[in-house]
């Protein structure tokens, strides 16, 4: 959890609430199970005009009167005297299990207002290096660029997973200040209390201001984490400072990171692009395709694009090309999805499907032109004629006529050519016609 606490009830800051909203926060901690906590402008004050005060002591009252195993770790960043009123403020680690030495901080001085403090703890998830950080505005760009990136590298070789906490005094829908968050992220961390993957945890509104409807306070997780975030929002109960608390939820489980890819073309001769996963990037994935709702069919992105590599953890089998199906050409618009299947890190099937970036597309393909079918004509019966020994060619030979005059006198029946029961010159005469 991060929580900028500076409280200023009715009544100012020597207020009685002081107390009972430090007793507040260690009860949410300790009622919710959170094992640390990262605290901000946790502040003591001595002014001989107005009263004393010191956050810190009622933490540690607190802690000692309802949450006895937790510890209270500070670290001054600000020391300020104004007139009579003499002012440090304090960047709190509330934990509630040992600190594994040392405590680091990016500076020894006692003004530290640019830098953090990281603290080694075991948590249930595993051991995490966890990062306070409340860069005054203004700082913030000084901040990243000359403290705490460089606080980062320092600790990477040992491989203990990081998480950074504070208010940043950073907005990513301002100009000025979306890039100076983008540096985190592309130093290997991503933003915990996500808006897209926690919709109802309210990330986005960490300014306890009916007009504001933004966030400046933020949890960023390691990616070389092998945990994930189970659940992240922002806690709406503890209403007494002008910022809400960011709580997160961590998990043993490794977190399933979405396929990535597009669908790069639909025509009416194929489907292609490509997709791969951060989870398994060895992995070849399957690629499912969709008429508007109507499943189409499915193919394997396992064909190799050099481009690829950069963008698929050096590897580049992951292209795809899909036949258009025939169904398709039917004269009328279609619009294809192409559907990346998720996988979790140990390579099976599971979590959300990805719609591949392009998709939809639509195209028209012509019906293909009928071909008209042609009557067959007829093969002619042939019949044979009396006294043609080949009937095939339907003609009487110079050969077979002889024959025939030749039966006259024989009086053979067979060549009776005409069918008038005798033989004489009248078949001769019905067979004249063929004769060649």
């Amino acid at each position: 959890m991060t929580f900028n606490v500076l409280s200023d009830p009715p009544g100012g800051l020597c207020n009685l609430t002081n107390k009972q909203n430090m007793q507040a926060i260690v009860n949410f901690i300790k009622n919710n199970g959170i094992s640390v906590a990262a605290l901000q402008e946790v502040v003591k004050q001595k002014d001989s005009d107005a009263c004393d005060f010191d956050h810190i002591q009622y933490l540690k009252d607190a802690v000692a009167l309802t949450a006895p195993g937790y510890t209270v770790t500070e670290r001054e960043y600000i020391h300020a005297q104004q007139g009579s009123r003499e002012m440090w403020w304090y960047r709190v680690f509330l934990h509630n299990t040992p600190i594994i030495p040392p405590i680091v901080s990016t500076s020894t001085a006692a003004s530290n207002s640019q830098g953090a403090e990281a603290i080694v703890v075991d948590t249930p998830v595993g051991r995490i290096r966890f990062i306070n950080l409340h860069p005054q505005p203004g700082t913030q760009a000084l901040t990243l660029d000359t403290h705490l990136l460089p606080f980062i590298d320092q600790f990477r070789s040992d491989g203990i997973p990081m998480v950074i906490m504070g208010d940043f005094n950073l907005r990513y829908d301002f100009a000025d200040a979306a890039p100076v968050l983008k540096r985190i992220e592309d130093a290997g961390f991503y933003r915990a209390c996500d808006p897209v993957k926690f919709p109802n945890g309210n990330c986005n509104d960490t300014v306890r201001d009916p007009n504001s409807n933004f966030a400046v306070d933020y949890i960023f997780i390691d990616k070389r984490a092998t945990f994930s975030v189970r659940n992240a929002y922002v806690e709406q109960s503890l209403q007494f400072s002008d910022h809400l608390p960011v709580v997160v939820e961590l998990s043993s489980q490794p977190a399933n990171t979405p396929p990535v890819g597009y669908l790069d073309s639909a025509s009416c001769t194929s489907f292609s692009g490509w997709t791969c996963d951060a989870d398994k990037f060895s992995q070849t994935l399957k690629v499912q395709f969709y008429d508007g709702s109507t499943y189409i069919g499915e193919t394997t992105a396992n064909q190799t694009r050099v481009d690829l590599e950069p963008l698929c953890g050096g590897t580049n089998n992951h292209g795809y090309t899909y036949t258009t199906p025939s169904s398709l050409k039917d004269g009328k618009s279609h619009s294809i999805s192409a559907f990346a299947i998720n996988i979790l890190p140990d390579g099976t099937v599971g979590g959300s499907n990805v719609l591949l970036t392009s998709s939809p597309k639509t195209f028209t393909c012509a019906a293909p032109t009928a071909i008209p079918t042609s009557t067959p004509i007829p093969t002619p019966t042939i019949i044979p004629i009396p006294g043609d020994n080949n009937p095939k060619d339907g003609k009487i030979s110079t050969t077979e006529l002889y024959a025939i005059l030749r039966s006259y006198y024989t009086n053979t029946p067979s060549l009776d050519t005409n069918g008038d029961g005798r033989i004489n010159s009248m078949d001769y005469i019905f067979v004249r016609p063929y004769i060649r």
